[in-house]
Protein backbone atom coordinates (compact mmCIF):
# COMPACT_ATOMS: atom_id res chain seq x y z
CA UNK A 1 0.00 0.00 0.00
CA UNK A 2 1.34 3.40 -0.94
CA UNK A 3 -1.18 5.56 0.94
CA UNK A 4 -2.83 5.80 4.32
CA UNK A 5 -4.98 2.66 4.77
CA UNK A 6 -7.92 3.00 7.17
CA UNK A 7 -10.29 0.29 5.95
CA UNK A 8 -10.24 -3.06 4.21
CA UNK A 9 -12.50 -6.02 3.50
CA UNK A 10 -11.89 -9.50 2.11
CA UNK A 11 -14.13 -12.00 0.36
CA UNK A 12 -12.65 -15.09 -1.24
CA UNK A 13 -9.51 -14.09 -3.14
CA UNK A 14 -10.43 -10.40 -3.36
CA UNK A 15 -9.30 -7.73 -0.93
CA UNK A 16 -10.50 -4.15 -1.21
CA UNK A 17 -8.87 -1.35 0.76
CA UNK A 18 -8.61 2.38 0.77
CA UNK A 19 -5.41 4.16 -0.04
CA UNK A 20 -6.12 7.75 0.92
CA UNK A 21 -9.11 8.64 -1.35
CA UNK A 22 -8.78 5.62 -3.64
CA UNK A 23 -10.31 2.17 -3.42
CA UNK A 24 -7.73 -0.44 -4.42
CA UNK A 25 -8.37 -4.06 -5.37
CA UNK A 26 -5.82 -6.76 -4.46
CA UNK A 27 -5.83 -10.34 -5.80
CA UNK A 28 -5.13 -12.84 -3.00
CA UNK A 29 -5.15 -15.98 -5.19
CA UNK A 30 -1.60 -16.55 -3.90
CA UNK A 31 -1.76 -15.16 -0.34
CA UNK A 32 2.03 -15.10 -0.06
CA UNK A 33 2.25 -12.95 -3.19
CA UNK A 34 -0.72 -10.57 -3.31
CA UNK A 35 -1.12 -8.73 -6.60
CA UNK A 36 -2.27 -5.11 -6.72
CA UNK A 37 -4.91 -4.69 -9.39
CA UNK A 38 -7.00 -1.59 -10.18
CA UNK A 39 -7.91 1.55 -8.25
CA UNK A 40 -10.70 4.11 -8.45
CA UNK A 41 -11.06 7.49 -6.71
CA UNK A 42 -13.93 7.30 -4.22
CA UNK A 43 -13.29 9.89 -1.49
CA UNK A 44 -12.13 9.68 2.12
CA UNK A 45 -13.17 6.08 2.83
CA UNK A 46 -13.87 5.33 6.50
CA UNK A 47 -15.23 1.78 6.19
CA UNK A 48 -15.53 -1.00 3.60
CA UNK A 49 -17.31 -4.30 3.06
CA UNK A 50 -17.50 -6.59 0.04
CA UNK A 51 -20.17 -9.00 -1.14
CA UNK A 52 -19.80 -10.79 -4.45
CA UNK A 53 -18.65 -8.45 -7.21
CA UNK A 54 -19.47 -5.27 -5.27
CA UNK A 55 -17.65 -3.24 -2.64
CA UNK A 56 -19.55 -0.92 -0.32
CA UNK A 57 -17.80 2.17 1.02
CA UNK A 58 -18.67 4.41 3.95
CA UNK A 59 -17.28 7.77 2.85
CA UNK A 60 -18.20 10.10 5.75
CA UNK A 61 -19.72 13.38 4.61
CA UNK A 62 -19.57 12.13 1.00
CA UNK A 63 -22.11 9.41 1.88
CA UNK A 64 -21.96 5.82 0.69
CA UNK A 65 -20.65 4.45 -2.59
CA UNK A 66 -21.13 1.14 -4.39
CA UNK A 67 -18.14 0.05 -6.44
CA UNK A 68 -18.20 -2.72 -9.03
CA UNK A 69 -15.16 -4.99 -8.73
CA UNK A 70 -16.22 -7.58 -11.33
CA UNK A 71 -13.10 -6.64 -13.29
CA UNK A 72 -10.50 -6.16 -10.55
CA UNK A 73 -8.27 -4.23 -12.95
CA UNK A 74 -10.97 -1.61 -13.57
CA UNK A 75 -13.15 -1.01 -10.47
CA UNK A 76 -16.10 1.25 -11.30
CA UNK A 77 -18.16 3.67 -9.19
CA UNK A 78 -21.77 2.60 -9.72
CA UNK A 79 -24.01 4.55 -7.38
CA UNK A 80 -24.15 6.28 -4.03
CA UNK A 81 -25.78 8.98 -1.97
CA UNK A 82 -24.88 11.55 0.66
CA UNK A 83 -28.28 11.29 2.41
CA UNK A 84 -26.34 10.35 5.57
CA UNK A 85 -22.70 10.41 6.73
CA UNK A 86 -21.46 6.83 7.19
CA UNK A 87 -18.21 5.91 8.93
CA UNK A 88 -18.53 2.11 8.91
CA UNK A 89 -20.47 -0.50 6.90
CA UNK A 90 -21.56 -4.13 7.24
CA UNK A 91 -23.35 -5.97 4.44
CA UNK A 92 -25.71 -8.90 4.67
CA UNK A 93 -28.06 -10.15 1.99
CA UNK A 94 -30.00 -7.34 0.36
CA UNK A 95 -28.98 -4.62 2.83
CA UNK A 96 -25.93 -2.62 3.79
CA UNK A 97 -26.02 -1.26 7.35
CA UNK A 98 -24.06 1.84 8.29
CA UNK A 99 -22.80 3.45 11.50
CA UNK A 100 -23.17 7.13 10.72
CA UNK A 101 -22.79 10.61 12.17
CA UNK A 102 -25.42 12.86 10.55
CA UNK A 103 -28.43 11.61 12.51
CA UNK A 104 -28.14 10.99 16.27
CA UNK A 105 -28.73 7.47 17.61
CA UNK A 106 -29.62 5.72 14.38
CA UNK A 107 -28.29 2.95 12.16
CA UNK A 108 -28.82 3.78 8.48
CA UNK A 109 -29.52 1.07 5.92
CA UNK A 110 -29.40 0.87 2.14
CA UNK A 111 -31.29 -1.54 -0.10
CA UNK A 112 -28.68 -3.35 -2.23
CA UNK A 113 -31.03 -5.91 -3.78
CA UNK A 114 -29.77 -4.50 -7.08
CA UNK A 115 -26.32 -3.11 -6.16
CA UNK A 116 -26.10 -1.03 -9.32
CA UNK A 117 -29.13 0.99 -8.23
CA UNK A 118 -28.76 0.76 -4.44
CA UNK A 119 -30.78 3.32 -2.49
CA UNK A 120 -31.04 4.72 1.04
CA UNK A 121 -34.01 2.93 2.55
CA UNK A 122 -34.18 4.23 6.11
CA UNK A 123 -32.84 4.18 9.64
CA UNK A 124 -33.21 2.02 12.72
CA UNK A 125 -33.94 4.16 15.80
CA UNK A 126 -31.50 3.35 18.61
CA UNK A 127 -32.39 6.34 20.82
CA UNK A 128 -33.45 4.04 23.66
CA UNK A 129 -29.70 3.43 24.12
CA UNK A 130 -28.96 7.16 24.47
CA UNK A 131 -27.76 9.96 22.22
CA UNK A 132 -24.67 9.00 20.21
CA UNK A 133 -23.01 8.84 16.82
CA UNK A 134 -22.05 5.40 15.53
CA UNK A 135 -18.42 4.57 14.83
CA UNK A 136 -18.32 0.81 14.16
CA UNK A 137 -20.81 -1.83 12.99
CA UNK A 138 -21.03 -5.56 12.40
CA UNK A 139 -23.69 -8.19 11.74
CA UNK A 140 -23.91 -11.74 13.09
CA UNK A 141 -26.66 -12.97 10.78
CA UNK A 142 -29.50 -12.04 13.14
CA UNK A 143 -28.53 -8.77 14.80
CA UNK A 144 -26.60 -5.70 13.73
CA UNK A 145 -24.34 -4.24 16.41
CA UNK A 146 -23.19 -0.62 16.44
CA UNK A 147 -20.81 1.05 18.84
CA UNK A 148 -20.35 4.71 19.63
CA UNK A 149 -17.40 6.82 20.64
CA UNK A 150 -17.99 8.07 24.15
CA UNK A 151 -16.10 11.21 25.10
CA UNK A 152 -15.66 12.87 28.46
CA UNK A 153 -15.86 16.66 28.43
CA UNK A 154 -13.81 18.73 30.86
CA UNK A 155 -13.74 22.46 31.67
CA UNK A 156 -11.58 24.53 33.98
CA UNK A 157 -13.32 25.99 37.03
CA UNK A 158 -10.66 28.66 37.70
Amino acid sequence: ASGNVEALAVEGNTLVMNEDVNLSVVDLSDPLNPVARGTVAVGPIKGLDIQGAYAYAAVGTSGFQVIGVQDPDIPVLLTGSNAFYPVAVAVQGDHAFFAEILFVSVMAYVNIGNPESAFFQGVVDLSSSGDFDGNAIDIDGVFAYMTSQQEIGRASCR
